[in-house]
Formats: structure tokens, sequence, C-alpha cells
């Protein structure tokens, strides 16, 4: 049943990185949103070294063996990863926040077709439908269909957006392959390993940015160690749970069920403020849930 260890795992990570952007809310009005995104990366490291630690301890294994083919598959994914986090916030920034993110949002359908192309890893006939509609159901919660004549008028911004969900997608294929590269050790092994190697090339070069461009900003950042800190310990855990995901199944799979994560958004907001969603907002939950639903039943 190991197999099936990735929906457990995905749901934990989705749930740590709606923990994660709740926490970074605060920062944000403080920092900056670029700043803030940025402690996800450099306060997820200690904590992604000692979850990496403790898997060894409890384990009792070696640290995998980090081949070339993994460390370069990991340097694009880190990589990536950071290209499309800026492009998404340059996007919404100097654009529509609206365009942006919902362009962003097609990543699991990009990510799918890149697992074809570049993993030989195709899903299921009703996997694909599974990926299509809860994308649906993301993108139905993320724009007000009064606007969508508006929002595609927005060339700049859908191309930014789109870009961004580029850009994550390829971080996932990327991670994807890192994990396969590994020769040994176990799943956890192996994520624990690839989180630690993407979040210290991550940190080093967002560190390297703000000390040539940006010093005021990283002494901001430090000064904000304290309400970072909850940021860096979810921030982590999401990392891990995706690693270990996709050490186990598709990127593809791993991304669409990590769609619960809006819902689980959209889920906490309301218990928050008492609101009652729309009738769009609640077709995008139940989208979401049942396109999740097929991903997981029909995944190989």
């Amino acid at each position: 049943m190991i197999e099936l260890l990735w929906i457990p795992i995905t749901l934990i990570a989705a749930a740590a990185q709606t923990a994660r952007n709740a926490t970074q809310r605060g920062l944000t009005e403080q920092l900056g949103v670029a700043a803030a995104s940025q402690i996800r990366f450099l306060f997820g490291l200690p904590f992604a070294l000692l979850g990496f630690s403790a898997i060894l301890w409890f384990s009792n294994e070696a640290i995998p063996s980090l081949t070339l083919p993994a460390a370069i598959f990991a340097a694009f994914g880190a990589g990536a990863q950071v290209i499309a986090m800026m492009v998404q916030l340059e996007g919404m920034r100097r654009h529509s926040f609206a365009v942006v993110t919902a362009m962003a949002k097609t990543e699991p359908i990009l990510l799918a077709g890149l697992s074809v192309f570049m993993l030989n890893e195709n899903l299921a006939p009703m996997a694909w439908v599974g990926v299509v509609i809860a994308t649906f159901g993301v993108l139905s919660l993320s724009v007000d269909l009064q606007r969508t004549g508006e929002m595609a008028r927005d060339r700049v911004a859908l191309a930014m957006g789109a870009a961004s969900g580029l850009g994550f997608a390829a971080s996932a294929i990327w991670m994807r392959s890192a994990l396969l590269a590994l020769p040994d050790g176990s799943f956890q092994a192996k994520a624990g390993l690839i989180t630690v190697v993407f979040l210290v090339l991550q940190s080093a070069t967002l560190v390297g940015y703000m000390l040539l461009a940006d010093r005021q900003k990283l002494k901001m950042i430090a000064k904000a160690w304290r309400p970072s800190m909850g940021a860096g310990i979810f921030g982590a855990i999401a990392t891990l749970g995706w690693a270990g995901g996709m050490a186990l199944t598709s990127a593809a799979n791993v991304r669409t069920l990590a769609l619960v994560e809006v819902l689980m958004a959209q889920l906490a907001q309301r218990q928050i403020f008492r609101e009652t969603p729309k009738l769009r907002e609640s077709l995008g939950m139940l989208l979401i849930v049942f396109g999740a639903g097929l991903v997981v039943y029909f995944h190989h």
C-alpha cells in the first residue's frame, strides 16, 4: 500500500501550504510581497534540514547518493520556481492581480503535458479529465466571469500569468526528475535530500541577490525572524510533502490533488468571516473535489 501514501502526504503538504500562506499574510504588510515570499526559502531551510535529519535518524539510513544528474535537475527546478515566483509577483504588481493569479492556476494542465513529453508519464484518460475539471474549478474561484472580456484584453498579464504557471510546472517536473535520478534510498530519504538541495540553492540565490541589490530588505527580513519562523516551519513541511508525493507518483497527480489547498483556504476564510459562499464559488469547490477525486481514483 506504500504507493497510495502519496495521497495523505499530498494532503498534508496542501494543509501546510495553506497554513504557510496564512502566516505570511501579516508579513506581507510588514515586508512587502517579494520579501515575504522569500521567507519560505530562507526560514524553511533550517526546518528542512531538521526534518531530513529526523528521517535519517528514525529510518537508520545513510544519506542517498546525490548523482550529478539529480543535482542538475534540482538546480533547474529550484531556479524555475524562483523565476516563476518573481514573474508572478511582478505581473501582480504591474498588471492585473486577478489575471496573473488565474493564469498561474493552469499549472496542473501544463504539468500533465510536460510529464508526457519530458518524463513519458502519461495519465489515464479519466485522470486527464480530472485535471481539467479541477483546474476549471480553481479558475471559477479566481475569475469573475462578468469581467472575462476585460481580463482577456490584458495580454501582458495573461502572458506573465501563463509564464509563471509554466515555470511552476517545470519546477515540479525537475523535482520529480531529480528524485528519479537518485540511485538509492527510501522515498522519504530521497524527498528529504531533494528538499534540502532545493532550499539551499534557492536561499543562496536570494540572499546573494539581496546582498547585491537590496541589503535593506535583507535586514528587514532578519529583524522579522520571530514571526517568520511559523512560515518557515509550514513551508518546509509543504516542500517535504511535495517531494515525498512526487517520489511515489507523477508530479501531475500530486499537483492536481494539491489544488485542494485552494479549497482549504476558501473554507478557512468562510469559517473565520462567517460568509456564505456564492454560487460560483460553491460550484468551483465542487469541481475541485470531483476533479481531484478522479485523479486519485484513476492514477497509475
